[in-house]
């Protein structure tokens, strides 16, 4: 009897945790948890990269790692379970990679900022010229994040902590102000006059956080 009420009470937890699971495959991670989460680990890295830069490379690569494998891991028809165990091991692996050789750590979080942030920007106002579609667009964007990537670990045999909190400070100062307008969306009160602001405004602000973060990063290094 006692089994077969703790069979139910399973059962009936499961629609949550399905719809949990769906999130983390699909990294939608929606919600004020989740972003203040992740605003709170993107300004760490902004502001103490260099400091803890083996386990800012770490959990650099294991984002990569599970964010990039989806799409691949999706043409296997697997289950979402079966899609949230792969993620995870490909995130592990890279994720280790990375802790264990700096170099591989640089290339995979300098790919990141190059194919999300620098070199994606530079094909989207290309590709809105040429009006190419979009796996076009994802095609050109992953070789420029590539080439990017390959100067960026090349520079770093020279000039390594210089690397590391650049990187570093971009990476986390850009996350911030996504993370903030995030959080913004679920605010109890109108912030529609902020979300509205020109999109320049807000570059503006992941420059700033980003020159910050490496100031200092500088600072703290130098003391």
């Amino acid at each position: 009897m006692l089994f077969d009420e703790v069979t139910y009470s399973t059962d009936a937890a499961l629609p949550p945790l399905k719809d949990l699971i769906r999130q983390l495959v699909s990294v939608s991670f929606d919600g004020p948890i989740f972003y203040v989460i992740l605003l709170i680990i993107a300004c760490f890295i902004c502001f103490e990269g260099y400091g803890i830069y083996k386990m800012a490379l770490a959990l650099i690569g294991f984002f990569v790692g599970y964010t990039f494998s989806h799409s691949i891991l999706l043409s296997f028809n697997l289950t979402n379970e079966e899609m949230l165990i792969g993620q995870t091991v490909i995130g592990l692996i890279l994720g280790a990679l990375a802790w264990l050789f700096v170099r591989a750590g640089i290339f995979i979080a300098a790919y990141h900022l190059a194919q999300r942030h620098l070199a994606a920007s530079i094909v989207l106002m290309i590709a809105k010229e040429l009006d190419v579609n979009d796996t076009t667009f994802m095609i050109f964007s992953g070789i420029a994040g590539v080439i990017v990537a390959m100067l960026i670990a090349f520079l770093s045999v020279k000039a390594e902590r210089l690397v590391i909190v650049v990187v570093t400070a971009v990476i986390g100062g850009f996350a911030c102000v996504e993370y903030l307008r995030q959080i913004m969306t679920v605010f109890p009160y109108d912030m529609s006059f902020m979300l509205n602001a020109p999109e320049a405004l807000w570059t503006l602000g992941k420059i700033f956080l980003a020159a910050a973060g490496v100031g200092i990063q500088g600072v703290k290094k130098r003391g």
